[in-house]
């Protein structure tokens, strides 16, 4: 039954990624996409502005898709049987759907929320809050890490900005050339990467950036923006980097500035767009923030991270708990353990690395019931502004 006043499982968008991505999530949420279990998976989209739910109290119901498209392999999805969008309910009544808290920017879901393995990606930032650009928005963004990773995170003190910026641009210069000789077939793609490997390694970008070891728990945050980083590759560490974001819900064509894509080259000898003038222009170099604090906020109690855009607690209890979100929706991921969440008008199921999304007319009075010994979740909202 369709209302504003029940819980709603989440039927999670999956994301391949052949080259970064691995078995951590399929596991995670026990289940096998092929029969060699060989697919391997980069994030898993908990929720965004495109999320379905299902009407079901229990199971395990996903999709399998692309990033930046709509489209679903339907061949590794499984079919949705009774659904909803969630665009969909808020249209029944955004208010009670999403909360005040949202609806007064906006009738549609700002954030997005996922289940990330990854190895290395791009050095990268964001504008801050409040820039105007013809092309690039701000997004704020949050790291909480389930393993422990690699990563970079801020510059360097004393570097020279000049000589960090001229390294890129002279990695991007050459890349581009190496791209060419792809193309034109005076080159083979393995060749290229061995090429590209020991071009970036000479330049040596990272001496630039702090490198940073990611513990388990440990929260790294992005929302004030300007702040460069990246996740890292780890020899060491074949899973790579495993952590839950929460981000507003905005494309990264338009919200992420790249300067340095680690010398990838894809299968057909693309290599990606990086904009190094515009990182350089709204990279933040003060120490203050590169060399600050990178936790974030907390409001005490369960609350480990509050921003202006979202906040995130993490309840771990046993047996029973009862909660209340104010003026907001509230999603719930369980990563460890099985709960049971209930309101007036219905319940869910909700199993190990699976969430439900509670509609904020429901959120002001839920009980959760660990159906295990000991369950921690992970419980997304939008803050009350002061």
């Amino acid at each position: 039954m369709i209302n504003l006043l029940r819980p709603y499982l989440v039927i999670p968008k999956l994301i391949q990624q052949k080259t970064w991505g691995g078995e951590y999530i399929s596991s995670k949420k026990g289940i096998q996409l092929d029969s060699n279990n060989s697919l391997k998976l980069g994030q898993s989209y908990e929720l965004f502005s495109g999320s379905k739910l299902t009407l079901m109290n229990e199971g395990k119901q996903y999709e399998v898709g692309h990033p930046d498209r709509d489209e679903i392999d339907k061949e590794l999805s499984i079919p949705i049987v009774e659904g909803i969008s969630l665009f969909e309910l808020s249209e029944i009544n955004p208010e009670m759907a999403l909360g005040t808290n949202v609806t007064k920017n906006g009738n549609a879901m700002p954030l997005l929320l996922k289940l990330t393995q990854a190895k290395g990606n791009s050095f990268q930032l964001h504008i801050k809050p409040g820039t105007s650009d013809p092309r690039w928005l701000s997004k704020s963004e949050t790291w909480y890490f389930f393993e422990k990773g690699k990563v970079t995170y801020g510059i360097s003190r004393g570097i020279s900005v000049k000589d960090y910026k001229d390294a890129c641009v002279l990695i991007d210069r050459e890349m581009k050339e190496i791209s060419q000789l792809i193309v034109g077939q005076k080159l083979s793609v393995d060749e290229a990467r061995i090429r590209a490997n020991e071009l970036t390694k000479k330049i040596n970008p990272w001496q630039f950036v702090q490198r940073r070891t990611a513990e388990v728990g440990q929260i790294f945050d992005l929302s004030q923006g300007g702040i460069h980083h990246s996740w890292e590759e780890d020899s060491l560490n074949s899973n790579g980097n495993i952590l839950y974001e929460v981000q507003k819900d905005r494309m990264d064509p338009f919200s992420t500035i790249r300067a340095f894509d680690q010398g990838k080259i894809d299968d057909k000898g693309n290599i990606r767009e990086v904009n190094i003038d515009d990182y350089f222009k709204y990279l933040d170099t003060s120490d203050e923030l590169n060399m600050g604090s990178f936790s974030g906020k907390s409001d005490g109690l369960n609350n480990a991270f509050t921003t202006k855009d979202y906040a995130m607690d993490i309840i771990e209890f046993e047996k029973n708990v009862s909660d209340s979100t104010d003026a907001s929706f509230c999603h719930y991921f369980v990563k460890n353990g099985r709960i049971k969440v209930e309101t007036d008008e219905g319940w869910v199921t909700v199993e190990r690395g699976w969430s439900c999304f509670v509609p904020a007319a429901a959120a002001n009075e839920v009980k959760i019931e660990s159906l295990d010994d000991r369950a921690t979740i992970l419980k997304t909202y939008v803050p009350t502004k002061n």
